[in-house]
């Protein structure tokens, strides 16, 4: 999905997206001469972490936001590091098949509702044997976003404006029938597994902040302007409600995978 990207509230969240990508680097075990492709990298920090660890390689960060790719490469100018390239692109739009070592993406895959056409382009890409990482987390009705706004929606009647409506968002039924699309794109040796994350805000105002930068906005779109309003005004009623004092704590799942081309 084409979404404006605010760079400077997205920031506020790196550490957090970082820290939900720390297990997926583990487990791909990047190794120094590897050429990685980082899918839908954003501002590039994580792809200049990897480029770091593949110092005798070579990492290529694509994203579909102009804004992000600018601030990538403005990171990039700072960091200094030889062996990275960003590019604005989709999967399709490069044209290495089969030149990639890793394909590395951290929350980025439940943007996309065509799955299987994208995982086949991301297998595409992979030599045989390149290995496939990814995370994204699970925008269900138990997801603190989606479960608050739909107490939002509902205590202000606003459920018939989405009536029409069509949820921006990919979410799979289950760990298993994904690992069954992974085997379908003809990926091999496929491991998916479901992660609990909790994060902590210190305040109702931060952890707003928070769904803005990952699609708040999307969700208020069929509202008028007042409604509108009215909406994101509930919406942080309900979060300054689970503050106890110490912060307010979201939990939510998220969906890991890896896998052998």
């Amino acid at each position: 999905m084409n979404r404006p990207w605010d760079t400077r509230q997205y920031a506020k969240t790196a550490s957090l997206q970082a820290r939900a990508a720390a297990d997926l680097l583990a487990a791909l075990a990047i190794r120094p001469d590897e050429k990685i492709l980082d899918f839908g990298c954003g501002m590039g920090n994580l792809t200049l972490e990897i480029a770091e660890i593949a110092h005798q390689g070579s990492v290529v960060g694509i994203d579909t936001s102009l804004s992000m790719i600018e601030q990538a490469k403005r990171n990039l100018r700072v960091r200094r590091l030889p062996n990275v390239e960003f590019l604005v692109a989709t999967a399709a739009d490069l044209r290495t098949d089969g030149s990639f070592d890793v394909v590395f993406s951290n929350s980025v895959l439940h943007w996309i509702k065509d799955q299987p056409r994208v995982l086949r382009a991301l297998h595409q890409l992979l030599k045989s044997g390149g290995r496939l990482g990814f995370q994204f987390p699970l925008l269900d009705a138990a997801h603190p976003l989606i479960s608050a706004c739909q107490k939002a929606i509902d205590a202000l009647g606003l459920a018939p404006r989405y009536s029409g409506w069509t949820f921006p968002w990919y979410v799979p039924e289950s760990a298993d029938g994904y690992a069954d699309l992974l085997r379908e794109a003809s990926f091999r040796k496929v491991a998916v597994t479901r992660h609990e994350t909790r994060f902590i805000f210190a305040s109702a105002s931060a952890a707003r902040g928070f769904f803005d930068a990952v699609g708040l906005d999307l969700i208020s779109r069929p509202l008028a302007p007042g409604e509108a309003g009215a909406f994101r005004e509930e919406v942080h009623r309900i979060l300054a409600s689970l503050d106890t004092g110490e912060g307010v704590r979201l939990d939510f799942s998220r969906l890991y995978a890896c896998a052998v081309a």
